[in-house]
C-alpha cells in the first residue's frame, strides 16, 4: 500500500492597491494593481467614463479626461470566486475659476463696474434682481444697473459657477437724496 497526501487550497486571492484607492487629475490616466488569484476575476459595471480589464495579474484601469467641470467617483468593484473586493477611484474636475476682487458698485445714477476673471470652464450666472444686467465677454464680467430710484441702497450677492467652483461677488446700487429747491434766495426778517 502507498499513503500520500491530499492538499486542496481553494480560491487563491491577494491585491495590492492603494488602500485609500486611487486620486487622478482631470486628465486620461492608464494604471494598474496587482491582483493574485486563481480563479477568474469578474468586474462590476463601471460608468462609460472608466475601464477595467483584467490581464494577468493585474487589473488595468483606464480612464476618460474629465470634461464635465465636475469631480466625480466610484468604487471599483469586482469578485474572485466569492470574495469580493473593491478600490475608490476619485478623479478631479480640474476647473479653476479665479475673479479679480469680490465687490462691486454702481453709482446711485446708474451705470457699470467690471471684474476681470480667469477660467477654463464656461461661466454661468445665477438668478438676479430686475435692477441689475450681468454680462460676460472673454475675461471681463460686467455688472450694470439704471439710475437708483427705490430710496434705498440695493445690494445682492452675484453667483457665478464654472463647473463645480463658485465665485459670489457682492454689487451693491448706491442711493442718494437730490434736492430741488425752488427759490435760490431766502430773506428772513428779524423775528421770524
Amino acid at each position: 500500500s502507498v499513503a500520500f497526501t491530499v492538499h486542496q487550497s481553494g480560491i487563491k486571492y491577494s491585491s495590492e492597491h492603494n488602500a485609500d484607492g486611487y486620486n487622478l487629475n482631470n486628465e486620461a490616466s492608464h494604471f494598474a494593481f496587482y491582483i493574485n488569484h486563481n480563479v477568474d476575476v469578474v468586474i462590476n459595471d463601471l460608468p462609460q467614463w472608466i475601464k477595467a480589464t483584467v490581464v494577468a495579474d493585474s487589473v488595468v484601469v483606464d480612464v476618460d479626461a474629465n470634461t464635465t467641470g465636475f469631480s466625480r467617483s466610484v468604487y471599483l468593484k469586482y469578485s474572485v470566486g466569492e470574495l469580493s473586493d473593491s478600490v475608490l477611484i476619485n478623479q478631479e474636475s480640474g476647473v479653476v475659476f479665479m475673479v479679480e476682487k469680490n465687490q462691486v458698485s454702481i453709482d446711485m445714477n446708474g451705470g457699470t463696474d467690471e471684474v476681470t476673471f480667469m477660467s477654463n470652464f464656461d461661466v454661468t450666472i445665477g438668478t438676479l434682481p430686475d435692477w441689475l444686467t450681468v454680462s460676460i465677454d472673454d475675461d471681463v464680467i460686467t455688472f450694470s444697473a439704471d439710475k437708483n430710484d427705490a430710496n434705498a441702497v440695493r445690494e445682492v450677492d452675484v453667483v457665478l459657477n464654472a463647473g463645480e467652483v463658485t465665485q459670489i461677488i457682492s454689487v451693491k446700487h448706491e442711493f442718494g437724496l437730490t434736492f430741488n429747491l425752488a427759490k435760490n434766495n431766502i430773506a428772513l426778517t428779524d423775528g421770524v
